[in-house]
């Protein structure tokens, strides 16, 4: 949409189907996530991603941006699954 991510104060996404994993991310200024992590339940009595997951994220995030050796990411951005 053209907006520059220095204008928005939340960012949030999921990485459930980008990512193949589960979970999900909130950004924002050091002091929205300060009060997030105090204030969310979910933060208080929520597990944390198991490192599968983890790691899941992270691989499917070097394939994207071309870290792992392949072109995969370039193929799939251009031409879909």
């Amino acid at each position: 949409m053209g907006v520059s991510p220095n204008d928005v104060d939340v960012l949030m996404g999921t990485f459930t189907k980008s990512f193949g994993a589960v979970g999900g991310y909130i950004a924002g200024s050091q002091e929205l996530i300060t009060y997030m992590r105090q204030a969310s339940a979910g933060s208080a009595y929520s597990a944390s991603l198991s490192p599968p997951c983890c790691q899941q994220i992270i691989s499917a995030i070097k394939i994207i941006i071309g870290e792992d050796g392949t072109d995969l990411g370039i193929v799939y951005a251009v031409f879909g699954s």
